[in-house]
Parts: C-alpha cells; structure tokens; sequence
C-alpha cells in the first residue's frame, strides 16, 4: 500500500520511508508514554496518566479521520 500511487523511480523510496515510519513510531510512541507516566510519583498513577493520555490521542485522531476529506482519484 505505500507504493500504490508512486512512481515506479521512487518506489523503493516509499518503502523506505514507511518501514522506517514502522521502526520509530512505536520506539517515539513509548519514550512519550513512559515520559508521560514519570510525571506521577506513583507507580499506578503514571500509568493510569499515561493510558489516558494514549486514549486521548486515540479518540482524537478517530474524529479527526471521521471528518477528514475522502480522496477521489485514479487507483
């Protein structure tokens, strides 16, 4: 799917970029959760902050792309 509308030339580019997008989103996704929980003293409260936050960006990024423009092209 990452090289689905790109040019044949930078096909391999695509590629690229979205398996390094694979390895780093996860890698940054925990040092920001795990940053967000050592805000909180306690064990099962850094946690609790850091799983809320992480449902707050969930929710959010859901009605973001429920109100997001539908792409209309040539497949």
């Amino acid at each position: 799917m990452s090289t689905s509308n790109v040019s044949e030339h930078q096909a391999g580019l695509a590629g690229g970029v979205m398996n390094t997008a694979m390895e780093l989103g996860p890698t940054i996704g925990l040092a920001v959760f795990m940053s967000v929980a050592g805000l909180r003293a306690d064990i099962v409260e850094g946690y609790a902050l850091a799983f809320a936050a992480g449902t707050g960006i969930y929710l959010l990024v859901t009605i973001w792309l429920i109100f997001l423009p539908k792409r209309t092209g040539s497949h």
